[in-house]
């Protein structure tokens, strides 16, 4: 059985889509994730866990809503490297924490930037 995958027709065709994002700011996920979780928004640049869970959905919302860097989030909340954001993420996601209130809170902050 021969394979098609790898077959292309060198066409625009063959290049990925490159759908709109929106783009939120850092303070703005902040500000949500710090009045959802009810602390301080700069509790959540301290280095380690004082913010509890609040830091670990800032950080997942600041990588699916910005486009920045692990790295540059990673300092922005604390001075993490990007081996650790990817950490907090990945036990956000093994937590099985509400995915329906982490798209909950994307759904806010993306109709927030989208008022003039």
């Amino acid at each position: 059985m021969q394979s098609w995958a790898h077959a292309t027709s060198g066409t625009e065709l063959d290049r990925d889509i490159e759908l709109p994002r929106p783009s939120v700011s850092l303070e703005r996920i902040d500000e949500t994730v710090a009045s959802r979780f009810g602390i301080r928004a700069e509790s959540l640049y301290r280095h380690g866990r004082s913010a509890g869970p609040a830091k670990g959905v800032a950080v997942e919302l600041a990588v699916r809503l910005t486009e920045l860097s692990q790295r540059e989030i990673g300092f922005h909340y604390g001075g993490m490297s990007s081996q650790a954001v990817s950490m907090i993420r990945r036990r956000l996601r093994e937590a099985n924490t509400n995915e329906g209130a982490l798209a909950e809170l994307q759904r806010r902050l993306v109709r927030s930037t989208k008022r003039p």
